[in-house]
This record gives structure tokens, C-alpha cells and sequence, in this order.
């Protein structure tokens, strides 16, 4: 059994990239990617951006990851770099109040990319190039 250990919160969700060599965990509004390919898994990445917890992780190819967050927001993560931005929360079009993001899931082979929040709305996310 491997343990793997966070600085802040406990872990809320986690996620196996396509090739099995990357593990991703959520602790509040952070994630971490492991390599899990030695005996002895590291860190290789922290992603920071989101401001609330993250609900939901998904690996779009094995360098890709999606994540949702409580605070409204859907982010595309490269390992080593930010691919894109949230992709909710369009200004002037933003509702008083938000339902929460609980779910993503990604179809990475057709470009599909979806969302469902605590309203029971599932929303296309388009899918970056």
C-alpha cells in the first residue's frame, strides 16, 4: 500500500491517468500529480487556481487533467504548464447565485468535454486543442 501525503485538507477525490503511471488527488483547492512508476512515488506537480474545493478530477490523455471546483470554475491543466482558464463564469451573463460543480467527464478520443452541477445541468465544455 502506498500512502500519499498533503500539505492542507484531506483528500476529496482522486483520478488514474490513461497510461497508469500518474495519480492525481484533490485536497481542498489543490491538486497533486504523482508519479506512481518507482517503487518510492514523488510529486511532480501542485496545481494551484482554484479558490474553493475541487469535486471532481478527470485525465483527458496522460499529460492532460480536468478539474471542477466548488467555486464555479472547470480547468484544463498541461502537466508542467496551464493549458486554459476556467471556462464557466462568463461576465455579464453570471446568475447571483451559481450551482455547484459536482461532476466532469472527459471523451478525450471524440473532444468532448461535460460538466454537471447541483442543479441537475450538464454542460458541453468544449474541449482546448
Amino acid at each position: 500500500m502506498t500512502r500519499f501525503k498533503v500539505t492542507n485538507g484531506t483528500n476529496q477525490c482522486l483520478c488514474l491517468s490513461p497510461d497508469s503511471r500518474l495519480v492525481a488527488v484533490a485536497a481542498e483547492s489543490t491538486v497533486y500529480i504523482w508519479d506512481i512508476t518507482s517503487s518510492n512515488p514523488h510529486l511532480v506537480e501542485t496545481f494551484l487556481g482554484h479558490t474553493d474545493n475541487v469535486t471532481s478530477l478527470a485525465f483527458a490523455s496522460s499529460s492532460t487533467l480536468i478539474s471542477a471546483s466548488w467555486d464555479e470554475s472547470v480547468k484544463f491543466w498541461k502537466i508542467g504548464t496551464l493549458l486554459a482558464d476556467p471556462v464557466v463564469n462568463v461576465p455579464g451573463s453570471t446568475p447571483i447565485t451559481l450551482p455547484l460543480i459536482s461532476s466532469i467527464s472527459i471523451q478525450a478520443r471524440d473532444g468532448i468535454a461535460i460538466s454537471s452541477d447541483t442543479d441537475g445541468v450538464v454542460k458541453d465544455l468544449g474541449y482546448p486543442s
